[in-house]
């Protein structure tokens, strides 16, 4: 359950900084950034998808 919750964490924080990379060149509203971290592994396996299979099994050992 810890290791769940860490990788929640995790994967949100990755996704909402991932978020941040690509609004600096393609702007959204600021509840864009909310929604991504909410979503929490399925947004962040969706922008790691997109970033080229960034570590892709991170942190779903």
């Amino acid at each position: 359950m810890l290791q769940f919750i860490f990788g929640w964490l995790t994967v949100g924080f990755i996704s909402l900084f991932w978020s941040v990379i690509i609004t600096a060149q393609n702007p959204w509203p600021w509840w864009a950034y909310v929604l991504m971290y909410l979503s929490g592994p399925v947004g962040a396996l969706v922008d790691l998808v997109m970033v080229g299979g960034f570590l892709p099994r991170y942190p779903f050992y």
